[in-house]
């Protein structure tokens, strides 16, 4: 019996790289490896302490369904970014609906590992330590914005000024994508997709 398999990959303007097909490409391979079929891939860009996301709200929703056998993702962390019971949850869910987890990088996570409890447990919480951390940076850099006196707050701009606007926000000012999702009222996958085409507005302009 073939082990049907669905990938899921968050990416958010908190990790290194932004791309989700750098955990993509080498979650295909591993399904490719072990003769494993991947009947879908489910793709978020927004951060792990929201719990809501698109993708993970579809990828739940069908594994309601048991449209497959196992979910295959980069890191337990790509679940979730809000501590230990709220990931403790989510594998508590896929369990129920009979579809196991495997982690790529986190191979001693396997459902059959005796230590998987005691780690994940070590794992989220340095997860959501990470996540307050930078939540703290981001309320320092605020502080900081209005010191020097710059205005914080949704600015009235049309869609052609959206890309040189975020750009400004996040090169300039130093705002994360999710704060300045939050301040001009639109998606993080948007609000990174306008700073892609900003850049290459400033580089072309160089060239």
């Amino acid at each position: 019996m073939k082990n049907i398999v669905a990938l899921y990959a968050r990416v958010s303007t908190k990790d290194k790289d932004q791309n989700p097909e750098t955990q993509l490409r080498q979650l295909r391979k591993y399904c490719k490896d072990k003769g494993w079929p991947v009947q879908r891939e489910f793709v978020d860009f927004e951060s792990g302490r929201n719990s809501n996301r698109t993708g993970f709200t579809k990828l739940k929703d069908e594994a309601l369904h048991r449209n497959f056998d196992t979910i295959l993702v980069w890191k337990m962390d790509r679940f979730s970014r809000r501590g230990i019971r709220d990931v403790f949850n989510t594998l508590d869910f896929f369990t129920h609906c009979g579809v196991s987890v495997v982690s790529f990088t986190e191979p001693y996570l396997c459902t059959d590992s005796p230590k998987r409890e005691l780690l994940l447990a070590v794992l989220a919480w340095a997860a959501k330590m990470e996540s307050e951390n930078i939540s703290t940076r981001v309320k320092a850099g605020m502080e900081r914005a209005r010191a020097e006196g710059k205005k914080l707050g949704r600015p009235p701009l049309g869609i052609k000024d959206l890309p040189a606007q975020v750009r400004r926000l996040h090169v300039e000012d130093g705002f994360s994508f999710p704060r300045i999702a939050e301040m001009l009222d639109i998606g993080v996958g948007s609000a990174y997709r306008a700073f892609q085409k900003g850049s290459k507005c400033v580089s072309s302009v160089k060239d």
